[in-house]
């Protein structure tokens, strides 16, 4: 809490995941309860919410596959007023490094990048908007 007004300083704008996304759309989802509780509350301190190219991509590859309802995700979006981040020559070479970072080494000393393609350009938008102040992700409601 900031000053005696007892509000909460706007934190700017949070990068939803994924899975923080699809955990908020659904009730059943095993971490609904704990991301809804997040979300809410960056909500409250005036937060702006925004998603990656990927993660829209993700949540309509979950209504094309059945897992979710295009209303559902499109209510979502148009409800909250949600950025959505393009996928940009930057971020694809952020993206990149952060894949090349992430590097386990096989018993035959190959090389096996541990970074998902989606995570990496979640991660690089992340990085490349300044206006980003953190990312939350579920299971965990994680912040950068």
């Amino acid at each position: 809490m900031s000053g005696s007004s007892g509000k909460r300083r706007p934190t700017g704008v949070v990068l939803l995941d994924t899975s923080a996304v699809v955990a908020f759309l659904q009730p059943d989802h095993i971490f609904h309860a704990s991301t809804s509780t997040v979300i809410a509350a960056y909500l409250r301190a005036g937060s702006r919410l925004a998603i990656s190219a990927v993660t829209l991509t993700e949540l309509f590859a979950g209504v094309v596959l059945g897992h979710q309802e295009e209303q559902v995700v499109n209510g979502f979006l148009e409800e909250f007023g949600v950025l959505k981040l393009p996928l940009e020559e930057v971020i694809a070479k952020r993206a990149a490094q952060i894949r090349g970072a992430h590097v386990e080494r096989t018993a035959k000393g190959a090389a096996r990048l541990t970074v998902r393609v989606p995570d990496a350009v979640i991660l690089a938008t992340a990085d490349l908007h300044p206006q980003i102040e953190l990312k939350v992700s579920a299971p965990a409601c994680s912040e950068r």
